[in-house]
């Protein structure tokens, strides 16, 4: 009793979480209907004792001896002889009653149709379904074949009554039957659902870690690029000092050749001094920690041409500002060098023939400002304005136009710290035309 008691506290009790929760929940459906079932087959025993109806009194005590049977399998963890102990022998008794002990308790036969649903809740094979559909069939009809035969007193409303139950049996697995094929249907796409997610949460992690890599090997290698060109400036700057010197010193005795090379050796390392610059420049970008502020566009354009100015006379650029009072948030020094060296590009990149024309307008595009600066020169084409954002990466030669091929690398570094967007299109003129999103400010 002890025994039975723990197992009725296990699985009457508060249930655990379990991966499979539906067939947890019908496993304890079905024991609480055995406990019932023990109940009730106990009372009627008791009740029909008293009574002296030894007839039910034997049907009491089958019935008490299926469900004590079925409830023992359940409890040493045979579940499924106990789910069809339970159902075949009590709808076999169901039968015995009516043709052999000739009862007429009309609700009986309500237990079939029941009996089917809970073969589909219980068993999930077809093969199975199937079978205890026939022999339920075969029991009913049995039943019916009972009542036709002479001196048996079932009326034509009993055969009436059987034959609407098998019926109702059919409408039951059928519609059983469909839910439980659209369930499997349902069950094997989650399942192939289940499976591609996990592939994919598999190529996440795969990308992520490749992703961690690179960002680690990307700041080793900016950090190593800070460096490697503050340790170069001062041998170069040393080099190119002496080679001025000598080339002044020995400028009377030095022919055509030698000076020319004097002059490869003045010319290239100022090439690499400018590239040292820009590196350092890179590395410190990639290196700041911001200090937000709100920046007026305004102020900050009036300071990019103010400090833009000699380019400007030298070219006789046109150059048209409108910001439309806006402000955004980010480092002001930051943000000067970013748009200061977009304005540089589009003044220098134009054909020496041709006047450069350089327009800046803003928009608001929601929680951002876009601002884009056009130029008429030549123009980037559709394949590189992907490209161009990379170090090094140069579209023209050094005698075209100057420039290490770190200069927009930089930009592209500012606008992502400042968590924004730059990319290029071609503009109204056909040159190029730069649009940068950047936090608009909240303060008025």
């Amino acid at each position: 009793m002890d025994f039975l008691l723990k197992h009725i506290d296990k699985n009457i009790g508060i249930p655990k979480i379990s991966t499979n929760l539906v067939t947890n929940s019908v496993e304890r459906l079905y024991f609480r209907i055995l406990i019932i079932g023990l109940i009730t087959s106990t009372s009627s025993i008791f009740v029909q004792f008293f009574n002296t109806n030894i007839s039910e009194l034997y049907s009491s005590i089958t019935f008490f001896v299926i469900i004590s049977l079925s409830l023992l399998f359940y409890i040493y963890d045979y579940k499924k002889l106990s789910f069809h102990t339970n159902i075949l022998s009590l709808t076999t008794l169901n039968t015995f009653m009516f043709v052999v002990m000739e009862s007429d308790y009309k609700a009986i036969l309500l237990f079939f149709p029941a009996a089917m649903l809970a073969c589909f809740i219980l068993f999930q094979q077809r093969k199975v379904l199937f079978f205890y559909l026939f022999y339920f069939i075969f029991l009913q009809i049995l039943i019916i074949y009972k009542a036709l035969l002479p001196l048996q007193g079932f009326n034509s409303q009993f055969i009436a009554e059987n034959i609407n139950v098998i019926v109702l049996n059919l409408i039951v697995f059928l519609s059983c039957y469909y839910y439980f094929n659209t369930l499997q249907k349902a069950k094997k796409a989650l399942e192939n659902a289940t499976v591609d997610m996990m592939k994919q949460q598999q190529i996440l992690r795969d990308k992520n870690k490749q992703l961690e890599a690179y960002i680690e090997s990307n700041l080793q290698l900016e950090s190593y690029t800070h460096l490697a060109s503050h340790e170069l400036k001062a041998p170069l700057q040393t080099l190119k000092g002496f080679s001025d010197i000598l080339q002044r010193k020995l400028d009377h005795k030095l022919d055509d050749k030698e000076k020319q090379l004097m002059g490869f050796i003045s010319g290239n390392s100022n090439k690499m001094m400018t590239l040292l610059n820009d590196l350092a420049d890179l590395g410190s970008v990639s290196q700041t920690t911001l200090e937000i502020e709100t920046v007026s566009l305004n102020d900050l354009f009036e300071d990019i041409l103010r400090d833009r100015n000699h380019a400007i006379q030298e070219r006789q650029a046109q150059v048209d500002y409108q910001t439309n009072g806006f402000s955004i948030q980010g480092q002001t020094s930051l943000l000067l060098q970013l748009f200061s060296n977009l304005v540089g590009n589009a003044i220098k990149f134009v054909d020496k023939e041709q006047q450069p024309r350089v327009k800046i307008s803003t928009r608001l595009k929601g929680d951002l400002v876009e601002i884009a600066i056009s130029d008429n020169g030549i123009g980037i084409a559709p394949e590189n304005r992907d490209k161009i954002f990379q170090i090094f990466t140069r579209l023209h030669t050094e005698a075209t136009f100057k420039g290490s091929g770190i200069g927009l690398a930089i930009c592209k570094k500012i606008v992502d710290l400042h968590k924004g967007t730059i990319a290029v299109r071609e503009s109204e003129w056909r040159g190029a035309c730069f649009v940068v999103r950047l936090p608009v400010s909240q303060e008025k």
